[in-house]
Protein backbone atom coordinates (compact mmCIF):
# COMPACT_ATOMS: atom_id res chain seq x y z
CA UNK A 1 0.00 0.00 0.00
CA UNK A 2 1.36 3.86 -0.89
CA UNK A 3 2.24 4.77 2.56
CA UNK A 4 0.50 8.30 1.32
CA UNK A 5 -2.79 6.76 1.13
CA UNK A 6 -2.00 4.91 4.22
CA UNK A 7 -2.35 8.45 5.94
CA UNK A 8 -5.34 8.88 4.24
CA UNK A 9 -7.40 6.55 5.34
CA UNK A 10 -6.02 6.95 9.08
CA UNK A 11 -6.92 10.60 8.85
CA UNK A 12 -10.25 9.97 7.03
CA UNK A 13 -11.54 7.68 9.56
CA UNK A 14 -10.24 8.89 12.86
CA UNK A 15 -11.80 5.98 15.40
CA UNK A 16 -10.63 2.91 13.12
CA UNK A 17 -7.40 4.83 12.49
CA UNK A 18 -6.77 4.99 16.58
CA UNK A 19 -7.05 1.55 17.00
CA UNK A 20 -5.42 0.31 13.68
CA UNK A 21 -2.17 1.88 15.45
CA UNK A 22 -3.32 1.18 18.71
CA UNK A 23 -3.74 -2.41 18.70
CA UNK A 24 -0.04 -3.26 16.71
CA UNK A 25 1.37 -1.28 19.72
CA UNK A 26 0.25 -2.33 22.48
CA UNK A 27 0.81 -6.00 21.17
CA UNK A 28 4.61 -4.52 20.85
CA UNK A 29 5.10 -3.42 24.19
CA UNK A 30 3.75 -6.52 25.55
CA UNK A 31 6.51 -8.71 23.35
CA UNK A 32 8.67 -5.90 24.69
CA UNK A 33 7.67 -6.67 28.70
CA UNK A 34 7.76 -10.34 27.69
CA UNK A 35 11.61 -9.57 26.60
CA UNK A 36 13.03 -8.21 29.76
CA UNK A 37 10.52 -11.01 31.80
CA UNK A 38 12.43 -14.21 29.74
CA UNK A 39 15.65 -12.68 30.70
CA UNK A 40 14.93 -12.30 34.45
CA UNK A 41 13.69 -16.32 34.32
CA UNK A 42 16.60 -17.69 32.80
CA UNK A 43 19.36 -15.31 34.73
CA UNK A 44 17.08 -15.95 38.03
CA UNK A 45 18.40 -20.27 37.45
CA UNK A 46 21.82 -18.73 37.96
CA UNK A 47 21.41 -17.99 41.78
CA UNK A 48 21.42 -14.50 43.68
CA UNK A 49 24.44 -12.76 42.59
CA UNK A 50 23.39 -13.38 38.89
CA UNK A 51 19.76 -11.78 39.76
CA UNK A 52 21.65 -9.16 41.94
CA UNK A 53 23.67 -8.55 38.57
CA UNK A 54 21.44 -8.10 36.48
CA UNK A 55 19.60 -6.01 38.61
CA UNK A 56 21.95 -3.27 39.23
CA UNK A 57 22.43 -3.20 35.81
CA UNK A 58 18.77 -2.09 34.66
CA UNK A 59 18.58 1.46 35.83
CA UNK A 60 21.42 2.24 33.39
CA UNK A 61 19.61 -0.02 30.70
CA UNK A 62 16.34 1.57 31.93
CA UNK A 63 18.05 4.72 31.06
CA UNK A 64 19.57 3.99 27.47
CA UNK A 65 15.94 2.99 26.70
CA UNK A 66 14.64 6.33 27.69
CA UNK A 67 16.81 7.65 25.37
CA UNK A 68 16.38 5.91 22.14
CA UNK A 69 12.27 5.96 23.18
CA UNK A 70 12.34 10.02 23.76
CA UNK A 71 14.52 10.22 20.46
CA UNK A 72 11.69 8.03 18.76
CA UNK A 73 8.58 9.92 19.99
CA UNK A 74 10.26 12.95 18.80
CA UNK A 75 10.77 11.46 15.39
CA UNK A 76 7.53 9.70 15.04
CA UNK A 77 5.60 13.35 16.13
CA UNK A 78 7.65 14.97 13.51
CA UNK A 79 7.09 12.31 10.73
CA UNK A 80 3.93 12.26 11.27
CA UNK A 81 3.43 15.85 11.34
CA UNK A 82 5.56 16.32 7.80
CA UNK A 83 3.04 13.92 6.56
CA UNK A 84 0.15 15.25 7.08
CA UNK A 85 1.66 18.51 5.91
CA UNK A 86 2.23 16.73 2.59
CA UNK A 87 5.80 17.91 2.46
CA UNK A 88 7.32 14.65 1.47
CA UNK A 89 11.09 15.72 0.29
CA UNK A 90 11.17 16.98 4.23
CA UNK A 91 9.82 13.60 5.80
CA UNK A 92 12.48 12.28 4.09
CA UNK A 93 14.97 14.54 5.61
CA UNK A 94 13.94 14.16 9.09
CA UNK A 95 13.99 10.74 8.43
CA UNK A 96 17.55 10.35 7.37
CA UNK A 97 18.43 12.99 10.49
CA UNK A 98 16.61 10.91 12.87
CA UNK A 99 19.04 7.95 11.35
CA UNK A 100 21.96 9.88 11.44
CA UNK A 101 21.19 11.38 15.19
CA UNK A 102 20.55 7.50 16.58
CA UNK A 103 24.22 6.10 15.43
CA UNK A 104 25.69 8.92 16.79
CA UNK A 105 24.26 8.73 19.96
CA UNK A 106 24.90 5.26 20.01
CA UNK A 107 28.39 5.52 19.12
CA UNK A 108 28.77 8.22 21.97
CA UNK A 109 26.60 6.44 24.64
CA UNK A 110 28.68 2.73 23.42
CA UNK A 111 31.92 4.51 24.40
CA UNK A 112 30.96 6.72 27.45
CA UNK A 113 29.43 3.39 29.30
CA UNK A 114 32.27 1.23 28.44
CA UNK A 115 34.44 3.50 30.17
CA UNK A 116 32.46 5.01 32.90
CA UNK A 117 30.31 0.86 33.43
CA UNK A 118 33.17 -0.63 36.19
CA UNK A 119 34.01 3.51 37.95
CA UNK A 120 30.15 3.47 38.03
CA UNK A 121 29.22 0.31 39.47
CA UNK A 122 32.06 0.43 42.43
CA UNK A 123 30.60 3.98 43.25
CA UNK A 124 27.24 2.35 43.69
CA UNK A 125 29.44 0.34 46.60
CA UNK A 126 29.33 -2.98 44.14
CA UNK A 127 31.88 -5.81 44.46
CA UNK A 128 33.38 -9.26 43.98
CA UNK A 129 31.38 -11.58 41.27
CA UNK A 130 28.46 -9.45 40.81
CA UNK A 131 30.33 -6.46 40.35
CA UNK A 132 32.38 -8.41 37.16
CA UNK A 133 28.92 -9.71 36.30
CA UNK A 134 27.52 -6.86 35.98
CA UNK A 135 29.97 -4.98 34.44
CA UNK A 136 30.23 -7.77 31.87
CA UNK A 137 26.23 -8.05 31.37
CA UNK A 138 26.14 -3.55 30.88
CA UNK A 139 29.32 -3.63 28.29
CA UNK A 140 28.21 -6.18 26.48
CA UNK A 141 24.39 -4.13 25.89
CA UNK A 142 26.83 -1.13 25.21
CA UNK A 143 28.11 -2.75 22.46
CA UNK A 144 24.46 -3.66 20.76
CA UNK A 145 23.61 -0.09 21.02
CA UNK A 146 24.76 0.56 17.53
CA UNK A 147 21.93 -1.97 16.53
CA UNK A 148 19.29 -1.09 19.17
CA UNK A 149 19.20 2.57 18.92
CA UNK A 150 18.46 2.75 14.94
CA UNK A 151 16.25 -0.28 15.38
CA UNK A 152 13.95 1.94 17.50
CA UNK A 153 14.39 4.79 15.33
CA UNK A 154 13.32 3.15 12.40
CA UNK A 155 10.21 2.11 13.99
CA UNK A 156 9.56 5.10 15.34
CA UNK A 157 9.41 6.20 11.49
CA UNK A 158 6.99 3.41 10.91
CA UNK A 159 4.82 4.25 13.47
CA UNK A 160 5.10 8.08 12.20
CA UNK A 161 3.91 6.76 8.72
CA UNK A 162 0.58 5.00 10.06
CA UNK A 163 2.86 1.79 9.95
CA UNK A 164 2.36 0.43 13.58
CA UNK A 165 2.09 -3.15 12.31
CA UNK A 166 5.47 -3.89 10.91
CA UNK A 167 7.62 -2.68 14.57
CA UNK A 168 4.87 -4.98 16.37
CA UNK A 169 6.13 -7.77 14.21
CA UNK A 170 9.37 -6.88 14.64
CA UNK A 171 9.40 -7.15 18.27
CA UNK A 172 7.28 -10.27 18.59
CA UNK A 173 10.42 -12.09 16.13
CA UNK A 174 13.08 -10.42 18.28
CA UNK A 175 11.17 -11.74 21.86
CA UNK A 176 10.97 -15.40 20.24
CA UNK A 177 14.64 -15.30 19.30
CA UNK A 178 15.27 -13.87 22.31
CA UNK A 179 13.94 -16.76 24.25
CA UNK A 180 15.68 -19.25 21.92
CA UNK A 181 18.74 -17.59 22.50
CA UNK A 182 18.86 -17.13 26.00
CA UNK A 183 19.60 -21.18 27.37
CA UNK A 184 21.81 -21.51 24.51
CA UNK A 185 24.11 -18.63 25.46
CA UNK A 186 23.79 -19.01 29.38
CA UNK A 187 23.18 -22.70 29.48
CA UNK A 188 24.51 -24.17 26.79
CA UNK A 189 27.65 -22.11 26.21
CA UNK A 190 27.78 -21.54 29.66
CA UNK A 191 28.27 -17.53 29.39
CA UNK A 192 26.35 -17.60 32.41
CA UNK A 193 24.96 -13.46 32.77
CA UNK A 194 27.02 -12.05 30.11
CA UNK A 195 25.33 -14.52 28.05
CA UNK A 196 21.60 -12.71 28.59
CA UNK A 197 23.23 -9.65 27.10
CA UNK A 198 24.79 -11.48 24.38
CA UNK A 199 20.82 -13.17 23.67
CA UNK A 200 19.78 -9.75 23.71
CA UNK A 201 22.50 -7.79 21.05
CA UNK A 202 22.02 -11.00 18.79
CA UNK A 203 18.21 -10.69 18.59
CA UNK A 204 17.88 -6.99 18.06
CA UNK A 205 20.50 -7.43 15.41
CA UNK A 206 18.78 -9.80 14.03
CA UNK A 207 15.54 -7.43 14.30
CA UNK A 208 18.02 -4.10 12.90
CA UNK A 209 18.70 -6.25 9.72
CA UNK A 210 14.88 -6.86 8.92
CA UNK A 211 14.41 -3.15 9.61
CA UNK A 212 17.53 -2.70 7.22
CA UNK A 213 16.01 -5.12 4.65
CA UNK A 214 12.28 -3.21 4.77
CA UNK A 215 13.81 0.38 4.37
CA UNK A 216 16.71 0.12 1.75
CA UNK A 217 16.58 -3.70 -0.37
CA UNK A 218 12.62 -4.22 -0.27
CA UNK A 219 11.77 -0.18 0.05
CA UNK A 220 8.28 -0.66 0.88
CA UNK A 221 7.70 2.21 2.72
CA UNK A 222 6.44 5.72 2.31
CA UNK A 223 9.51 6.99 3.75
CA UNK A 224 12.57 6.81 1.21
CA UNK A 225 16.14 6.67 2.50
CA UNK A 226 19.08 7.30 -0.14
CA UNK A 227 21.71 9.73 2.27
CA UNK A 228 22.70 10.14 -1.49
CA UNK A 229 22.43 14.55 -0.76
CA UNK A 230 22.35 14.30 2.77
CA UNK A 231 22.72 17.25 4.81
CA UNK A 232 22.50 17.59 8.35
CA UNK A 233 19.45 19.95 9.28
CA UNK A 234 19.85 21.18 12.87
CA UNK A 235 16.43 22.57 12.68
CA UNK A 236 14.95 19.09 12.04
CA UNK A 237 17.52 17.42 15.37
CA UNK A 238 15.90 20.75 17.53
CA UNK A 239 12.55 19.66 16.97
CA UNK A 240 12.82 15.62 17.37
CA UNK A 241 14.70 17.06 20.39
CA UNK A 242 11.86 19.37 21.58
CA UNK A 243 9.93 16.31 21.92
CA UNK A 244 12.38 13.58 22.83
CA UNK A 245 14.51 15.47 25.63
CA UNK A 246 11.34 15.96 27.53
CA UNK A 247 10.35 12.67 26.63
CA UNK A 248 13.32 10.95 28.06
CA UNK A 249 13.51 12.85 31.09
CA UNK A 250 9.87 12.12 31.84
CA UNK A 251 11.13 8.74 31.72
CA UNK A 252 14.28 8.89 33.78
CA UNK A 253 12.15 10.92 36.18
CA UNK A 254 9.79 8.30 36.89
CA UNK A 255 12.66 5.99 37.89
CA UNK A 256 13.92 8.91 40.23
CA UNK A 257 10.63 9.13 41.90
CA UNK A 258 10.29 5.27 42.47
CA UNK A 259 13.91 5.10 44.22
CA UNK A 260 12.73 7.78 46.24
CA UNK A 261 9.16 6.07 47.17
CA UNK A 262 11.10 2.91 48.08
CA UNK A 263 13.56 4.53 50.55
CA UNK A 264 10.81 5.63 52.21
CA UNK A 265 8.63 1.97 52.38
CA UNK A 266 12.77 0.42 53.48
CA UNK A 267 12.22 2.45 56.30
CA UNK A 268 8.82 1.26 56.90
CA UNK A 269 9.77 -2.71 56.32
CA UNK A 270 10.77 -4.96 53.13
CA UNK A 271 7.12 -6.43 53.29
CA UNK A 272 6.05 -2.69 52.26
CA UNK A 273 8.96 -3.02 49.04
CA UNK A 274 8.47 -5.56 47.91
CA UNK A 275 4.04 -4.97 48.26
CA UNK A 276 4.83 -2.15 46.31
CA UNK A 277 7.17 -3.41 43.43
CA UNK A 278 4.53 -6.47 42.89
CA UNK A 279 1.60 -3.44 42.57
CA UNK A 280 3.40 -1.20 40.31
CA UNK A 281 4.05 -4.34 37.88
CA UNK A 282 0.36 -4.85 37.82
CA UNK A 283 -0.08 -1.55 37.07
CA UNK A 284 2.27 -1.71 33.98
CA UNK A 285 0.66 -4.24 32.86
CA UNK A 286 -2.83 -2.77 32.94
CA UNK A 287 -1.78 0.03 31.68
CA UNK A 288 -0.10 -1.41 28.56
CA UNK A 289 -3.75 -0.80 26.37
CA UNK A 290 -3.70 3.06 27.62
CA UNK A 291 0.13 3.27 26.47
CA UNK A 292 -0.99 1.47 23.10
CA UNK A 293 -3.88 3.95 22.39
CA UNK A 294 -1.71 7.19 23.39
CA UNK A 295 1.16 6.01 21.46
CA UNK A 296 -1.46 5.64 18.47
CA UNK A 297 -2.36 9.26 19.33
CA UNK A 298 0.95 10.42 18.56
CA UNK A 299 0.47 9.83 15.00
CA UNK A 300 -3.04 11.12 14.78
CA UNK A 301 -2.54 14.36 16.29
CA UNK A 302 0.96 15.12 14.50
CA UNK A 303 -1.08 14.11 11.32
CA UNK A 304 -3.83 16.48 11.98
CA UNK A 305 -1.63 19.34 13.06
CA UNK A 306 0.72 18.95 10.20
CA UNK A 307 -2.49 19.21 7.82
CA UNK A 308 -3.50 22.30 10.03
CA UNK A 309 -6.82 20.59 10.96
CA UNK A 310 -7.17 21.34 14.55
CA UNK A 311 -10.72 20.76 15.56
CA UNK A 312 -10.06 16.59 14.36
CA UNK A 313 -6.84 16.36 16.70
CA UNK A 314 -8.85 17.87 19.43
CA UNK A 315 -11.47 15.73 18.22
CA UNK A 316 -9.71 12.49 18.31
CA UNK A 317 -8.02 13.38 21.64
CA UNK A 318 -11.07 13.58 22.96
CA UNK A 319 -12.12 10.33 21.59
CA UNK A 320 -9.14 8.94 23.12
CA UNK A 321 -9.49 10.05 26.70
CA UNK A 322 -13.32 8.59 26.37
CA UNK A 323 -12.43 4.86 25.29
CA UNK A 324 -8.99 5.41 27.75
CA UNK A 325 -11.21 6.47 30.87
CA UNK A 326 -14.18 3.38 30.44
CA UNK A 327 -11.05 0.72 29.62
CA UNK A 328 -9.22 1.77 33.21
CA UNK A 329 -12.87 2.63 35.15
CA UNK A 330 -13.92 -0.66 34.10
CA UNK A 331 -10.50 -2.58 34.87
CA UNK A 332 -9.79 -0.25 38.10
CA UNK A 333 -13.50 -1.56 39.74
CA UNK A 334 -12.84 -5.55 38.77
CA UNK A 335 -9.08 -4.95 40.53
CA UNK A 336 -10.61 -3.38 43.45
CA UNK A 337 -12.95 -6.58 44.03
CA UNK A 338 -10.22 -9.39 43.51
CA UNK A 339 -7.56 -7.65 44.47
CA UNK A 340 -5.72 -10.21 46.90
CA UNK A 341 -6.33 -12.84 44.11
CA UNK A 342 -3.97 -10.52 42.02
CA UNK A 343 -1.13 -10.54 44.65
CA UNK A 344 -1.60 -14.26 45.08
CA UNK A 345 -0.01 -14.81 41.58
CA UNK A 346 3.01 -13.57 42.52
CA UNK A 347 3.62 -14.58 46.50
CA UNK A 348 2.02 -16.73 49.30
CA UNK A 349 3.23 -14.03 51.98
CA UNK A 350 0.22 -12.95 53.53
CA UNK A 351 1.81 -9.73 54.43
CA UNK A 352 2.36 -8.55 51.56
CA UNK A 353 -0.57 -10.11 49.76
CA UNK A 354 -2.70 -7.98 52.29
CA UNK A 355 -0.67 -4.83 51.55
CA UNK A 356 -0.28 -5.73 48.39
CA UNK A 357 -4.68 -5.61 48.01
CA UNK A 358 -4.66 -2.34 49.90
CA UNK A 359 -2.18 -0.41 47.37
CA UNK A 360 -4.24 -1.55 44.41
CA UNK A 361 -7.41 -0.78 46.14
CA UNK A 362 -6.32 2.79 46.38
CA UNK A 363 -4.53 3.28 43.41
CA UNK A 364 -7.13 2.08 41.24
CA UNK A 365 -9.40 4.52 42.24
CA UNK A 366 -6.98 7.17 40.15
CA UNK A 367 -6.81 4.91 36.90
CA UNK A 368 -9.25 6.72 35.06
CA UNK A 369 -7.37 9.89 35.82
CA UNK A 370 -3.95 8.60 35.44
CA UNK A 371 -5.63 7.57 31.37
CA UNK A 372 -7.16 11.50 31.20
CA UNK A 373 -3.10 12.58 31.73
CA UNK A 374 -1.24 10.09 29.62
CA UNK A 375 -3.83 10.90 26.72
CA UNK A 376 -3.50 14.58 27.38
CA UNK A 377 0.46 14.53 27.44
CA UNK A 378 0.82 12.19 24.06
CA UNK A 379 -1.48 15.11 22.04
CA UNK A 380 0.89 17.65 23.34
CA UNK A 381 3.94 15.20 22.10
CA UNK A 382 1.55 14.78 19.02
CA UNK A 383 1.81 18.54 18.44
CA UNK A 384 5.51 18.99 18.41
CA UNK A 385 5.03 20.06 22.39
CA UNK A 386 7.38 18.12 24.70
CA UNK A 387 7.81 20.16 27.57
CA UNK A 388 3.95 20.24 28.93
CA UNK A 389 4.86 15.97 29.34
CA UNK A 390 7.73 16.83 31.32
CA UNK A 391 6.19 18.89 33.73
CA UNK A 392 3.42 16.66 34.09
CA UNK A 393 4.88 13.26 34.56
CA UNK A 394 7.40 15.55 37.17
CA UNK A 395 4.37 16.65 39.08
CA UNK A 396 3.29 13.33 39.37
CA UNK A 397 6.15 11.41 40.00
CA UNK A 398 8.26 13.90 42.43
CA UNK A 399 6.75 16.89 42.92
CA UNK A 400 3.21 15.74 44.10
CA UNK A 401 3.53 12.29 45.44
CA UNK A 402 7.39 12.51 47.24
CA UNK A 403 6.43 15.18 49.63
CA UNK A 404 2.72 13.91 50.05
CA UNK A 405 4.21 10.51 50.85
CA UNK A 406 6.60 11.59 53.40
CA UNK A 407 4.18 14.56 55.35
CA UNK A 408 1.07 11.32 55.31
CA UNK A 409 3.75 8.60 55.98
CA UNK A 410 6.54 10.12 58.62
CA UNK A 411 4.80 13.72 60.10
CA UNK A 412 1.04 11.82 60.41
CA UNK A 413 1.87 8.51 60.59
CA UNK A 414 -0.19 6.72 58.19
CA UNK A 415 2.59 3.84 57.33
CA UNK A 416 3.03 2.66 54.40
CA UNK A 417 -0.91 3.74 53.02
CA UNK A 418 0.36 7.21 53.10
CA UNK A 419 2.18 6.04 49.98
CA UNK A 420 -0.34 4.49 48.18
CA UNK A 421 -2.89 7.22 48.74
CA UNK A 422 0.34 9.69 47.81
CA UNK A 423 0.48 7.55 44.31
CA UNK A 424 -3.21 7.74 43.69
CA UNK A 425 -3.57 11.27 44.70
CA UNK A 426 -0.52 12.49 42.84
CA UNK A 427 -2.27 11.08 39.80
CA UNK A 428 -5.40 12.69 39.92
CA UNK A 429 -4.17 16.48 40.60
CA UNK A 430 -1.19 15.90 38.04
CA UNK A 431 -4.58 14.58 35.36
CA UNK A 432 -6.51 17.70 36.38
CA UNK A 433 -3.61 20.03 35.75
CA UNK A 434 -3.07 18.28 32.57
CA UNK A 435 -6.79 19.02 31.71
CA UNK A 436 -6.74 22.56 31.99
CA UNK A 437 -3.79 23.31 30.26
CA UNK A 438 -5.18 20.80 27.06
CA UNK A 439 -8.27 22.97 27.39
CA UNK A 440 -5.54 26.08 26.63
CA UNK A 441 -3.90 24.15 24.34
CA UNK A 442 -6.55 23.49 21.83
CA UNK A 443 -8.55 26.36 22.05
CA UNK A 444 -6.17 28.53 20.29
CA UNK A 445 -4.93 29.94 23.18
CA UNK A 446 -1.35 28.65 22.46
CA UNK A 447 -1.90 30.25 18.85
CA UNK A 448 -0.59 26.99 17.38
CA UNK A 449 -1.57 28.30 13.54
CA UNK A 450 1.46 28.73 12.09
CA UNK A 451 3.47 25.69 12.60
CA UNK A 452 7.16 25.77 13.24
CA UNK A 453 9.77 24.78 11.13
CA UNK A 454 10.20 22.48 8.90
CA UNK A 455 6.42 22.15 8.59
CA UNK A 456 6.60 25.56 6.66
CA UNK A 457 8.92 24.67 4.53
CA UNK A 458 8.69 24.76 0.77
CA UNK A 459 10.65 21.74 0.39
Amino acid sequence: MDMSKRAEELMSDPRRGLFKLAIPIMVGMLAHTLFNIVDTIFVGRLGAEAIASVTIAFPIAFIIIAIGSGVGIGTTSLVARLIGAKRKRMVDSAAENAIILSIILSIIITVAGIVTSRPLFVLMGVTGNVLEMSVSYINIIFSGMIFMLPMMILASILRGEGNAKTPMKIMITTSILNAVFDPVFIYLLGYGVPGAAMASVLARLIGSLVMFHIFFIKRSTYVELSFRKFRMNWNIIKDIFSVGIPASLSQMSMSAGLLILNVFLIALGSVYVAAFGLGFRVDMLILLPIFGISSGLITMVGMYVGARNFERAKWITKYAMKISVVIMGLVGLLFFLIAEYLMMIFTNDPQVIMSGAEYIRIVVLSYPFAAIGITVYSSFQGAGKGIPALVLTLLRVILLSVPIAYALTFVYGFGATGVWIAVSSASIISAVVGLIWYKCFHFEKCKITKPKFPINSAH
